[in-house]
């Protein structure tokens, strides 16, 4: 297995919202050194905020967990 993994904003995302492929997601990436590009907060925001208009979660809780991002 490779030491290194690229995340794309899909798998961020799944992650962070714990959806369905949380356990699997978490289970390929763990022990690994983790990469990204520049646009994946920009990307997950997006689905942060389609999660708010949309889905009615809650708008706060985005927010404070974006402001996390470091």
């Amino acid at each position: 297995m490779p030491d290194r993994c690229v995340l794309d904003s899909s798998i961020i995302a799944a992650i962070f919202f714990q959806e369905k492929a949380y356990d699997k997601v978490v289970m390929a990436v763990q022990d690994r050194d983790l990469l990204t590009v520049d646009l994946a907060l920009i990307e997950v925001a997006n689905v942060a905020w389609k999660r708010v208009a949309l889905f009615g979660e809650d708008e706060d809780l985005m927010e404070e967990a974006l402001k996390k991002k470091h």
